[in-house]
């Protein structure tokens, strides 16, 4: 079996408040992707559907898409646009 991959998903302003956290922690299985984590945070919490369309993703502070591989240690933030 694969070692999971850890990582951080730090939400910024109206994606923590939709959130009601700033921060959440998920550990994957390999491949993960930005765009695995952004479908189960859309699953686990419906209240951030409307949100998350809106927003661009970094990891570990450089932009990264949908297809973005993580790795173990990452740190994903979701940033709202405007």
């Amino acid at each position: 079996m694969a070692d999971l991959v850890h990582i951080t998903v730090l939400l910024l302003g109206r994606v923590a408040d939709a959130a009601g956290e700033p921060r959440l922690e998920y550990a994957l299985v390999p491949p993960a992707r930005v765009g695995t984590v952004l479908e189960l945070i859309a699953m686990r919490r419906p209240q951030m559907a409307d949100v998350l369309p809106a927003c661009r993703v970094t990891v570990n502070g450089e932009h990264a898409d949908t297809q973005a591989p993580l790795s173990d240690g990452d740190e994903m933030a979701i940033h709202p646009l405007g």
